[in-house]
């Protein structure tokens, strides 16, 4: 059984970015009507609805545009905010684009790391599945506004 949107709107009411229980879903339910969807499962926020697990982004989106996406962006990168404003149906390409720096990032700038070999921050970026060389430089801040650049004029719609 797939979830459809009148499953939702008949079980979920959104309120500021969240569901909210408005009805249960059978008599021996633990919970109660008023409290939120779902619990925290690594920033996104998962439940189950008749038996079905769903992460409440796909849910929103599924009440507000009638289908499920294959995937999802959050616009600001927080995937606890799932105001309909912040979600988009996009590509694998621009969900990558969108993403953060990676957390093993030493420079604190995405695209930006150190090359111990020259001595200098180097930048490059990933487009069209190939990764482009942007350079070297004598900060990391320099390099990260070569990366900004490139991006915003490979990357803008």
């Amino acid at each position: 059984m797939l979830i459809t949107k009148n499953m939702v709107q008949e079980y979920l009411e959104y309120k500021n970015g969240h569901l909210y229980w408005k009805k249960l879903t059978s008599s021996k339910s633990r919970i109660k009507i008023g409290s939120r969807f779902g619990a925290n499962d690594n920033g996104y926020i998962k439940g189950t609805i008749l038996g079905k697990t769903a992460r409440e982004h796909q849910l929103v989106f599924l009440l507000h545009n009638g289908y499920i996406p294959k995937l999802i962006d959050h616009i600001d990168q927080d995937r606890s905010n799932n105001s309909i404003s912040n979600l988009r149906d996009t590509s694998y390409h621009t969900n990558r684009v969108n993403c953060k720096r990676n957390s093993n990032n030493t420079s604190g700038f995405k695209g930006v790391s150190f090359n111990k070999q020259y001595n200098k921050y180097e930048t490059a970026i990933n487009y069209n599945g190939k990764r482009k060389f942007l350079g070297r430089f004598d900060t990391a801040k320099e390099a990260n506004t070569v990366y900004q650049n490139a991006a915003y004029s490979l990357h803008s719609p």
